[in-house]
């Protein structure tokens, strides 16, 4: 198993930086142009009729921009498109220097009158997003635009932008993101490793997200942001795709940044960018369906694995380091691995004058998956929740983060130990056999996930510990002390907790998950939902598990003042689902305790 996990890490890390550029490059190599470059007949037909023209506006959010909102505006008041056409909005979001009095000054000069242009104060910082959608309501131009203070726009950018538009499917443009000041080698060579996959992603099917530089939307798809949104462009960009348009790339298009971020800036910057990756892949996790073809397939190997490469590094590092010995394969890799990220950390240490390009390079990559993972781990156990309902006038909080790795840990973890304990459960069902009349497996109706309105219903599996058709003339009755039903060898089961292993397939199809609260039977579920109060809601937006905070304090169910007891765990269980660290908390110690009753037998 570990030497299929550090190679099934390697293949990965080698498809994600090698294969998946290759593989777009040869998918789209035979693929015309989506785009054709301007002519002058069509240039000059463009700008004699005005009135064929889409209205613009331009919104640029600013926040303690002074050092750039000059020039920005001087290289607004050039770009190639009618004044009467284009409207520009500046929104200073809580400005504490001279961003707005300069704004003023410079929309007087003489070159920058024609252009209509406002300006609006906000008070209160409040973040990019807010500024958006504050400003939303005021826009009824057919064509949004976005901008950066800090960046410049090719004069004729809007002109191609409207070219693009011609095409009904198209729902956002945006350009080549170009470095005026690049803080290093490195950093230059990321971003035009970036702007050859955004053009390859679009002649494929479209591109996975906008860069925040400059990029324009059709208005009727700009929909209001959620107020924690961490990169609105990409989520912007990625919800115009979910509304069945295009998001493409036109090369000819340019926004020069000019901006140069110090390190520690650029590093804050790329957590940021990480956090947002992750909370992106939460959010659109649906546009991985086969259904989006070309979009599903960039989606997946470009952001979904960027998210994980952190971990996916990490395993295949550690993976070499265990299997070195003995293997010279896995140590010569061990080997190259300590080197690259040694040179890097050394590089961060010694911080030579004249730096060599490529370590550059490899420190620029390596710091950058640094950030994202730290940029993962502050979102899952710092970020704001950002899900939330009032279920029967109690407020519960699922927080998507947890209802995304609580699902991705049970498909891990059920998928390794039905692989691990497959030899275990056929000596089972082999002893289960031979010892007593019957089926080996035992399905039961069960209640699964519920909201006030509705109630899942699922078969869930065990291990028989029964005799065969025990509650043929006792019909549905609790578990008692001792109970006569239940075979010595299903005595051994209930106690080991073994009898629920096959559970891990109702874990696999999504009706369970591998901690959550019992699931009940139907015919008992109205009595006690009559005789306890809040009895319903223990499953409310909550999977029932195979273990579970109440299973591992209680043993089965066999009075009513058993089921009362329990409902204050499951009670206590969701509350942690508020907080994601209070989560991975709560189920870390789930499962380790649950290991405890295994072992001791103390699972009755």
């Amino acid at each position: 198993m570990l030497i299929t996990i550090t190679i099934g890490c390697m293949l990965l890390i080698l498809y994600h930086h090698i294969g998946y550029p290759l593989l777009l490059k040869y998918l789209t190599q035979s693929q015309t142009p989506k785009e054709r470059p301007l002519s002058a007949s069509d240039a000059n037909t463009m700008i004699d009729d005005d009135s064929a023209l889409p209205s613009i506006a331009l919104v640029i959010p600013a926040f303690n921009e002074q050092q750039y909102i000059a020039d920005k505006i001087r290289n607004l008041a050039i770009l190639d498109y009618p004044p009467n056409r284009l409207k520009v909005i500046i929104a200073c979001d809580g400005c504490t220097d001279n961003t707005a009095a300069i704004a003023r000054q410079t929309s007087q000069e003489r070159s920058c009158r024609e252009l209509d242009i406002e300006i609006i104060e906000y008070r209160r910082n409040s973040g990019k997003v807010a500024v958006i959608n504050r400003v939303l309501p005021r826009l009824s131009a057919k064509i949004i635009a976005m901008s950066d203070v800090s960046a410049l726009i090719s004069i004729d950018a809007l002109k191609h932008a409207n070219r693009a538009f011609a095409d009904k499917a198209v729902g956002l443009v945006t350009g080549h993101y170009l470095l005026a000041n690049p803080g290093s080698d490195g950093e230059q060579s990321y971003w035009q490793y970036q702007s050859k996959l955004k053009q390859r992603e679009a002649k494929l099917s479209s591109i996975i997200g906008a860069h925040g530089a400059f990029y324009l939307i059709r208005r009727q798809l700009l929909l209001p942001l959620p107020e924690n949104t961490i990169n609105d462009d990409f989520v912007i960009a990625m919800a115009v795709i979910e509304q069945g348009y295009r998001a493409i790339y036109v090369s000819s298009i340019n926004a020069v940044e000019l901006e140069q971020a110090s390190n520690t800036l650029d590093l804050q910057r790329r957590k940021r960018i990480a956090a947002g990756n992750l909370q992106q892949l939460i959010r659109f996790r649906s546009l991985l369906s086969p259904k989006y073809r070309g979009v599903a397939f960039s989606f997946a190997s470009g952001k979904a694995l960027r998210v994980f490469m952190p971990l996916i590094l990490i395993g295949a590092w550690l993976g070499c380091l265990l299997l070195a010995k003995g293997n010279l394969f896995f140590a010569l890799t061990a080997v190259l691995q300590s080197c690259l990220y040694g040179s890097a950390i050394a590089y961060s240490l010694v911080k030579p004058r004249a730096p060599n390009k490529h370590l550059q390079t490899i420190y620029y990559i390596v710091a950058g998956y640094a950030a994202n993972l730290v940029g993962c781990i502050e979102y899952i156990c710092g970020g704001k929740c950002f899900g939330q309902g009032n279920i029967t006038g109690r407020a519960y909080t699922i927080d998507p983060r947890i209802k995304f790795f609580k699902r991705l840990i049970d498909v891990i973890v059920a998928t390794a130990l039905l692989i691990v304990c497959s030899p275990l459960m056929l000596l089972i069902a082999i002893i289960i056999r031979v010892n007593s009349l019957g089926p080996v497996f035992f399905s039961q109706q069960r209640i699964g996930l519920s909201t006030p309105r509705y109630v899942k219903f699922f078969s869930m599996f065990k291990f028989r510990t029964m005799i065969d058709h025990a509650e043929a003339s006792s019909g549905a009755i609790l578990a008692t002390a001792n109970d006569t039903r239940v075979t010595p060898f299903g005595a051994f089961l209930r106690k080991t907790r073994l009898d629920e292993l096959p559970q891990l397939v109702n874990v696999l199809r999504g009706e369970m998950s591998l901690i959550g609260p019992r699931p009940e039977r139907p015919e008992f579920y109205q009595r006690l939902d009559d005789e306890i109060p809040f009895y319903a809601e223990r499953t409310f937006l909550i999977q029932p598990g195979i273990t579970g905070l109440a299973q591992i304090n209680q043993g089965y169910d066999t009075c009513l003042e058993d089921v009362r007891v329990k409902l204050g765990y499951d009670h206590s269980y969701a509350l942690s689902l508020f907080s994601p660290l209070q989560w991975l908390r709560m189920d870390c110690y789930i499962m380790i305790k649950t290991l405890v009753v295994m072992v001791s037998g103390r699972g009755i």
